[in-house]
């Protein structure tokens, strides 16, 4: 997986990864400013690595990284990195969610007075696909249990989105819708889940979720691994516009005029500019 990000502070477009190995380093930093990406650096997790411990998921977040790794029974699977040096990332904390955590979000939201810096995860518990943690101060990391939503079926979850005050889900393919739109306007004082407002079915399973403005980009492992385009500017009423194939396709970022896209084919990091 990966997230691209500016660099404020000095200009740089970074691109962080999470590799799915458990002998190598897991976490890479890329430098995408210029059309060659150059390896920046290249970490371990400091909590010790098993079987399944693979680097699965993250997001970059205000000089930090939320990263996941697969399901193992007897270790962590979510970690905060500290990225402020790209040359010497720093481990800061980690938290068992007893799940594979296929996707996460991250923003901050208020608690009256107090600004809580919230993870959304989309997971493969039954009565929980979406799990929502309060990472504020990362070394007391807890879920607020009311947010926890378990969605209709008993698809696993795949993907999600953070767009305004919409949360974007996507399901394993199967019968019955795959993609959700969840309202995440006060998840701080949610007791039985977050309220849906839309959901439809799409043409496979989405990998990964992205939005520019009132478009949101699916990815999808079957149907040409192409991406899927909707409109999403009413989220009580969603519509499919346009599909756009390529080859072996994995997941996506968007940043700026570029579709950084992830294949299983080399190159496996491609940039796509749109006109």
């Amino acid at each position: 997986a990966l997230d691209v990000a500016r660099d404020g502070a000095t200009g740089r477009t970074y691109a962080y990864l999470a590799r799915a190995t458990t002998t190598a380093p897991q976490f890479l930093i890329v430098d995408v400013t210029d059309p060659t990406p150059a390896l920046v650096s290249a970490t371990s997790l400091n909590a010790p690595v098993g079987t399944a411990m693979a680097g699965w998921r993250l997001i970059y977040y205000d000089q930090a990284i939320y990263f996941t790794t697969r399901y193992n029974a007897a270790k962590p699977e979510f970690f905060v990195i500290d990225v402020s040096d790209k040359n010497n990332p720093l481990e800061q904390s980690n938290f068992n969610l007893d799940t594979s955590a296929y996707d996460l979000a991250i923003r901050e939201q208020r608690d009256g007075s107090n600004l809580k810096r919230l993870v959304y995860l989309i997971t493969t518990h039954d009565d929980k696909e979406i799990t929502v943690l309060d990472v504020t101060d990362p070394a007391n990391i807890t879920e607020i249990i009311g947010a926890r939503t378990d969605l209709p079926g008993g698809k696993d979850g795949r993907s999600l989105y953070l767009h305004d005050q919409i949360l974007l889900v996507g399901l394993e393919s199967g019968g019955g819708d795959d993609l959700y739109l969840l309202d995440v306007t006060d998840p701080l004082t949610a007791t039985a889940g977050l309220p849906i407002t839309d959901s439809a079915e799409v043409n496979g399973m989405p990998l990964s979720i992205r939005t520019s403005g009132r478009f949101a980009f699916l990815t999808h492992l079957y149907n040409s691994n192409q991406i899927e385009v909707w409109d999403i500017d009413n989220p009580a009423d969603i519509r499919p516009i346009g599909t756009w194939p390529l080859t072996g396709l994995i997941r996506l970022d968007l940043s700026g005029d570029y579709i950084y896209a992830l294949t299983t084919q080399a190159p496996h990091l491609r940039l796509i500019k749109s006109d």
